[in-house]
């Protein structure tokens, strides 16, 4: 859950990025995706019943990566007809 979620929010980081045509480096954009996931965790720490979990911070560190990189590679390499107008 934890991989699919945080590629969303990779996802979304990159689209952001290519729509605004921003000079914001990239790894600047990864990095605030992960620093997102290390709030969630340290959150879940707070909530009974739950606890932070290392794994779940890889698995977030990955979602936002893959997400960052697919959305990169899907907009600007026009892979599909029409998706770059979205």
């Amino acid at each position: 859950m934890h991989l699919t979620l945080y590629s969303v929010l990779g996802g979304t980081l990159q689209y952001g990025h290519l729509k605004s045509n921003s000079s914001c480096p990239h790894w600047t954009l990864i990095t605030i995706g992960i620093i997102y996931g290390v709030s969630d965790e340290w959150h879940q720490s707070f909530v009974p019943g739950r606890n932070p979990s290392s794994a779940d911070l890889l698995a977030d560190v990955i979602g936002v990566f893959l997400g960052y990189v697919l959305t990169w590679w899907l907009l600007t390499k026009n892979r599909f007809k029409g998706v770059r107008s979205l």
